[in-house]
């Protein structure tokens, strides 16, 4: 075989490695996805009747997630990438520690709206409706998330992350009001606590979504984005666009 030819079989053999690193790793996010939408319908739908499920998927997610860091630390030694491919897989190593925690806050959030259903006195209607209009929020911002990382499109990433302006709002709102519930009713303190906690894990899902979008744009145009504000970005986006 020429050298020619062999650094194009090397060069096809790691494209095709690392198409299935993307592949695995998307199908440990339409996992947590499940998981989210799970803990998020709870307060609608009530406990699910089969808990053993949910507890499934997380250890399934739990092993996916050392397989794929595995796989893609064996393929950085082995192939040694450089720009783009490198980008992609530092990527891949960083959104699947997200998505493992992503599955982390679901579980929590599944047991938080859980507790608040099999309590005698129920949290009022209002503050169920603002938890559950968040929770809304951020399943759409982890299917986009998804959906950018799938197909390495840099405006909606941009778009998810505008999204969590409004999450940050909603929560500090939600907040808000849930401090004002346990003065208002301190006898029933674990209730606004566990309501709480539940607010609390579904912000972080948003934080988390967003990271995973930056790393989108960090693979795209090689710039790092962490700790940007909104704008900067935008103007860096729409320079380099």
């Amino acid at each position: 075989m020429k050298e020619t030819e062999l650094s194009g079989h090397i060069s096809s053999q790691f494209d095709h490695e690392l198409d299935s690193l993307r592949g695995r790793l998307l199908k440990m996010g339409g996992l947590v996805e499940q998981q989210l939408s799970a803990a998020v319908s709870i307060l609608s739908e009530g406990p699910p009747q089969d808990a053993d499920h949910l507890r499934g998927k997380e250890k399934q997610v739990n092993r996916m997630e050392v397989s794929i860091d595995e796989a893609a630390l064996r393929l950085l030694v082995r192939r040694q990438p450089a720009a783009g491919d490198l980008r992609m897989l530092i990527a891949i190593l960083k959104t699947n520690t997200d998505l493992e925690r992503i599955g982390d806050e679901a579980e929590r959030a599944a047991a938080m709206a859980t507790s608040l259903l099999r309590k005698e006195h129920r949290l009022p209607g209002y503050h169920v409706e603002n938890i559950r209009a968040i929770g809304a929020h951020v399943c759409n911002m982890m299917a986009g998330g998804l959906d950018a990382f799938a197909r390495g499109d840099t405006r909606q990433a941009l778009e998810v992350i505008r999204m969590e302006d409004k999450l940050n709002q909603d929560y500090a709102a939600l907040l808000k009001q849930l401090l004002t519930y346990l003065m208002e009713e301190p006898r029933h303190a674990q209730t606004g606590m566990d309501s709480i906690w539940l607010g609390r894990s579904l912000e972080r899902i948003g934080d988390h979504t967003c990271n995973i979008c930056e790393y989108v744009i960090y693979v795209d145009t090689g710039r790092d984005v962490r700790h940007t504000d909104l704008k900067t970005m935008e103007r860096h986006f729409n320079r380099d666009g």
